[in-house]
């Protein structure tokens, strides 16, 4: 059967189904919010400062950004696959949540300190360290 060209796409399998959802925007955000290359990870490895929480160590740095950032490094001697990216999946939750109180500008940079960690203990150990390095910087002025 032959389809004039006008009406070629009036026939044929048409998907039902709805296109696909949008993305909440602060999971869209958080995209922009981290550190990817070798050098950022080296500044702050150089001039940051590092502390060391119950769960999290979390090295931080003063960067140019107006925005925060988050870096992670999560090596195989964590454990398998699944272990090292919910450990990912929990710090990057915690960064959404503690994001707003940063100051502008903080990179930091998350690696684990246990072999297990909960999403409640890496927000305590990120919240503690911003009141240090909040305290720092006033004590730094």
């Amino acid at each position: 059967m032959w389809i004039s060209q006008t009406n070629e796409n009036s026939q044929g399998a048409t998907s039902h189904q709805p296109s696909s959802p949008s993305r909440p925007k602060a999971a869209l955000r958080l995209k922009f919010l981290r550190l990817r290359n070798r050098q950022e990870f080296k500044k702050i490895f150089a001039t940051g400062r590092r502390f060391r929480g119950q769960s999290v160590c979390v090295d931080t740095r003063q960067g140019e950004s107006p925005l925060p950032k988050l870096g992670m490094t999560v090596s195989r001697r964590y454990g398998k696959a699944h272990a090292r990216n919910r450990f990912k999946r929990l710090v990057r939750e915690a960064f959404r949540e503690v994001c707003a109180t940063l100051p502008p500008g903080l990179e930091v940079h998350i690696s684990p300190a246990a072999p297990s960690v909960t999403k409640q203990s890496v927000i305590e150990d990120v919240k503690s360290v911003i009141e240090n390095v909040k305290s720092a910087a006033k004590k730094g002025h």
